[in-house]
């Protein structure tokens, strides 16, 4: 899929697609129900390894999680673990994507 190569605004577009409007973390407790103006799920798309610290903008550095997900990877004890099991998911995703 074209999107699925360049950085930016394709890179986060791939992600969604990717994700099918589900939150990528498999351990996840439940996203929203309720949806955007749009119609599109309540999502936030997230850098494995943050820019800051040398992480591509690529897909493959990309996750979709839903807000109480993007906060326990941010802020959470299991913060560590949790990165990593998501970086692996979301290569092996990109990859079949």
């Amino acid at each position: 899929m074209g999107v699925a190569a360049g950085g930016g605004g394709q890179s986060r577009d791939a992600v969604l697609v990717r994700c099918g409007g589900l939150c990528e973390n498999p351990g996840c407790a439940g996203q929203p129900v309720d949806v955007k103006d749009d119609g599109s799920a309540i999502l936030e798309v997230d850098h494995v390894h943050a820019l800051e610290d040398g992480g591509p903008d690529l897909p493959w550095n990309m996750v979709a999680l839903c807000p109480n997900c993007h906060r326990v990877k941010t802020y959470g004890r299991t913060r560590k673990e949790l990165t990593r099991a998501l970086g692996e998911l979301a290569r092996r995703k990109h990859a079949a994507f």
